[in-house]
């Protein structure tokens, strides 16, 4: 129980009598129906937890602003958007089975391993026909020394 004399129970607040503040309570209740809750202290009934409601804290002699209301425009925005949507709808159906057969015939997602393939043996070429570069190949002479010669 807290210094205030309420206890937490699912999330709801209670206040219990003054007393009890700072002693262990037990709460006596059905889990389907949190309105009836009762209090025990050192195996003794000691009353009914009363829910603890939280309001703006004005004071009473405040008076409230009333705000004045919005002018109406009289432009029904949920049926122009209904309106927009259903022309939308009526002008551009989805054609499915375009969607079912893509013009490469690769899906979205998926590869088309015999192109990727054929691209791996290009890159392969190339590099077979290029060896004058390859710095690790004992047989080509390194650039640096014939340009210091």
């Amino acid at each position: 129980m807290t210094k205030t004399g309420t206890v937490s129970l699912h999330g709801n607040t209670y206040e219990v009598d003054a007393a009890l503040i700072g002693r262990r309570v037990e709460l006596v209740f059905d889990p389907f129906d949190l309105t009836d809750i009762s209090v025990r202290y050192a195996g003794r009934d000691l009353g009914t937890a009363i829910p603890r409601i939280i309001g703006r804290h004005v004071h009473p002699a405040a008076k409230p602003t009333e705000q004045p209301p919005a002018p109406v425009t009289g432009i029904d925005y949920l049926a122009l958007v209904r309106a927009r949507h259903t022309t939308t709808l009526a002008s551009a159906r989805v054609d499915y089975a375009a969607l079912a057969t893509p013009p490469d015939g690769v899906l979205p997602g998926q590869t088309d391993l015999l192109h990727l393939l054929e691209q791996v043996e290009q890159v392969e070429q190339v590099h077979d026909t290029d060896d004058t570069d390859d710095p690790d190949d004992p047989d080509v002479p390194d650039r640096d020394l014939q340009e210091l010669s």
